[in-house]
């Protein structure tokens, strides 16, 4: 049996992050919707996810983090991924994720594209 396991810490302006430890497959599907789910429900929508000790992800896992990051900009918020292991970040790659998912080298990088106003 995969677990996974969820640590979040509450930002100002809404912003969450949420370090993800263990597996993102089909037997921890259901656990990481529903929190995320909860987030949502507290009017959170911009959501730091670091990957940084996520050991698996396989394609069910990926189509939970796009859901994810629709329902995110559907409210105006979005998801950035931070710090993914060579493993999850070829998955992440495999399936084209980079070309619409925000990538940041870590938590400060990635709060900052959420506070600093755009460049123009």
């Amino acid at each position: 049996m995969t677990d996974i396991l969820l640590e979040t810490l509450q930002y100002p302006d809404d912003i969450m992050v949420i370090g993800v430890e263990g597996s993102l497959d089909n037997t921890t599907l259901d656990e990481f919707e529903g929190a995320i789910r909860k987030i949502n429900a507290e009017g959170v929508y911009r959501l730091v996810f670091d990957l940084s000790r996520l050991s698996i992800i396989t394609s069910p896992g990926i189509g939970a983090l796009v859901k994810i990051m629709n329902t995110c900009r559907e409210n105006y918020g979005n998801i950035i991924i931070v710090s993914p292991r060579p493993a999850v970040r070829d998955a992440l790659q495999l399936f084209g994720l980079f070309n619409f998912i925000i990538e940041e080298k870590d938590v400060n990088s990635a709060l900052k594209v959420f506070t600093e106003p755009p460049k123009k």
